[in-house]
């Protein structure tokens, strides 16, 4: 086993020069899109002033032929409406225009600030919904949040997408799926067009995709409509307007004008009966095809490109046999859906065409397109969201072009060989490198000791987000990464809870627990920071060597961190299994300075009273 560590300076800041490469080619693409917008400003400008002038032009046609009501005059008119409807048509146009190269320029913004490494926190996608209440190292090791890897990784414009990337960085996939996911972030890492492309079809509302309600909508049992039924709610409508009409041109007179009014009962027995159902059929579908008309885009601008990776392959194959054109199938439901909608105008409007049956015969069309649909949406949700969680992946393997593509090692034992392994979310200047290496067969136990703020928590959510990614299909931040297919399992940020009247250690304990549960069923990479921090020295170190004897006996491998030095005997009681490590720091004219190296052994000095020292909390 060994464990070192290594000092970055600040002129080997992380700003290779395949790294300013891309840096360079970002600003190039940013500074190329600014001057798109501004043209595209300038245009929309011009056009505006042509619409002002236009309409002026239109109203003065108007008058001049309600005056003088000569062809010529009513010629102009025309031409003027014309025009100005042409115009109204290019400022709609040029809105979205520009709205897209923003799109494009906010991206290509955001990218300059994740490559130089600061400035991203805080302005991306936190993915706080996608935060699971009990999970075993989501919250230990700041997936999501405000800062958080998934922050960092996350471009997607749809919730699908973003609801796959965090599936993906929740459940570890198996070697085989992790080895297709690299492939395929290999063969889109370059594609930045497409990246552009895709980024543009998003907008704000596409990212309110409710996904489950799509899903669900998708699956859901078919609403039965009897043929008859669909025959007398298209048949009856058409027998009251021809009805009415002849009622009001007088073709209907005495005993024949009450014809009308068995028509119109039936009318309303039909709405009455076909109700529930209708009701079944359009509920909340507008919205749904709103989201559903984002991805049809996407899909399509996929479909154009030439790959060599067969997972992509796959997904376009996938495409291809559900054997329909998803950006024609999904306007056709967004034309019927936006009749419906017309009912909301006015209720006037509904008033007006209740005698059609209007809600009933667009709500049997509405649950047509469903049913001869409902085999291929499913095939349409998984493929966009696949391919926007793998072009967040192939995005952040862009702008990291000193990640490495871990080895997956699949031999039974739990492994963890990493050299020169970083943090991904510390920016390069200041990231300190180390190298680990664990092994079931070997050493399966770091103890490392190490004072306050001297980098053991962070050193361990440094392995679980490297971990996260690299079962995830992305690059992680090291020289070189191997590792089996172990469960990565933690307790570093383990809190009391008021609501559940748990103390933090009855949290801890619950949680280890769970470690020690999972451990037996599967190769387990555990992370224990502080273990059993919330009881005395005597207790913590029984109760410590008890977890790591179960632990060694179950194969896993792992570390656990203390600034208690009496946890570091532990190492003597399992020589064969167990080291001690440490970090260490220096204390210099009332500062405190760490230099974050691991290194081996126990510490042999501590810096609580140094710190508070510091901090003006006691004397010198």
């Amino acid at each position: 086993m060994s464990a070192e560590g290594t000092r970055q300076c600040p002129d080997d800041s992380g700003r290779s020069e395949p790294l300013q490469a891309h840096l360079r080619e970002y600003r190039r693409r940013y500074t190329q899109k600014q001057e798109e917008a501004k043209g595209i400003r300038a245009s929309y400008r011009l056009r505006w002033k042509c619409f002002i002038i236009l309409t002026a032009a239109t109203i003065l046609a108007l008058c001049a032929a309600f005056v003088s009501h000569s062809p010529v005059s009513y010629f102009c008119f025309a031409a003027a409406l014309t025009a100005c409807g042409w115009v109204t048509r290019s400022l709609k146009v040029t809105s979205e225009q520009h709205s897209r190269t923003q799109r494009i320029i906010d991206y290509y913004e955001l990218g300059i600030a994740r490559c130089s490494g600061t400035g991203w926190q805080g302005r991306g996608i936190s993915g706080d919904e996608y935060r699971p209440e009990h999970h075993i190292y989501a919250g230990d090791v700041d997936l999501f949040g405000k800062g958080s890897l998934f922050e960092l990784i996350c471009t997607a414009q749809s919730a699908v997408g973003r609801a796959t990337l965090a599936n993906w960085l929740l459940s570890p996939a198996d070697p085989t799926e992790v080895l297709e996911r690299q492939g395929a972030v290999a063969d889109l890492r370059t594609r930045l067009d497409l990246q552009e492309d895709c980024v543009s079809l998003g907008c704000r509302s596409y990212r309110n995709i409710d996904v489950a309600s799509l899903r669900d909508w998708a699956v859901a049992p078919k609403v039965y409509i009897r043929p008859w039924e669909r025959v007398i709610a298209m048949a009856l409508p058409v027998l009251v307007l021809v009805l009415g009409t002849a009622l009001m041109l007088g073709a209907l007179s005495g005993n024949q004008r009450w014809v009308l009014l068995p028509a119109i009962v039936g009318l309303g027995t039909t709405a009455a009966l076909l109700r529930a159902r209708v009701q079944r059929m359009t509920d909340g579908v507008r919205w749904l095809s709103h989201d559903l008309s984002m991805l049809g885009p996407v899909i399509e601008r996929f479909g154009r490109e030439q790959f060599a990776s067969p997972r992509l392959r796959m997904i376009q194959r996938d495409l291809a046999q559900v054997g329909t054109i998803p950006d024609a199938s999904i306007r056709a439901l967004r034309r019927l859906t936006w009749l419906l909608g017309l009912r909301d105008i006015s209720e006037w409007f509904a008033l007006a065409v209740s005698p059609l049956l209007y809600a009933t015969n667009l709500g049997i069309c509405i649950e047509r397109w469903r049913h001869n649909h409902r085999s291929a949406l499913p095939v349409w949700l998984d493929s966009v969201g696949q391919i926007e969680a793998l072009l967040c992946l192939a995005r952040y393997c862009y702008e990291n072009p000193d990640h490495t593509f871990p080895l997956m090692v699949d031999d039974g034992t739990a492994m963890f060989r990493a050299h020169r392994l970083g943090h991904p979310l510390i920016a390069s200047e200041r990231c300190v490198r180390c190298d680990l290496e664990l092994d079931g067969e070997d050493t399966q136990v770091i103890i490392l000791s190490g004072s306050n703020m001297g980098g053991k928590s962070t050193l361990l959510r440094a392995i679980g987000v490297n971990v996260v990614l690299a079962f995830a299909g992305a690059p992680v931040r090291a020289e070189r990464l191997e590792l089996s297919r172990i469960q990565l399992s933690c307790s570093i940020s383990v809190h009391d809870s008021l609501l559940d009247g748990k103390s933090r250690f009855q949290s801890e304990v619950e949680r280890l627990r769970w470690i020690l549960e999972i451990a037996k069923e599967s190769p387990t990479l555990f992370l224990l920071d502080e273990v059993l921090g919330g009881t005395n020295t005597e207790d913590r170190l029984y109760g410590a060597k008890a977890i790591v004897r179960q632990l060694i006996e179950s194969r896993s491998v792992g570390l656990v961190t203390t600034h208690d030095l009496a946890v570091t005997k532990i190492a003597a009681e399992f020589p064969d299994y167990a080291v001690n490590m440490h970090f260490e720091e220096q204390f210099f004219r009332g500062r405190m300075r760490f230099d974050y190296l691991l290194r081996p052994g126990v510490l042999r000095s501590t810096n609580g009273r140094n710190i508070m020292a510091a901090l003006g909390l006691i004397s010198n």
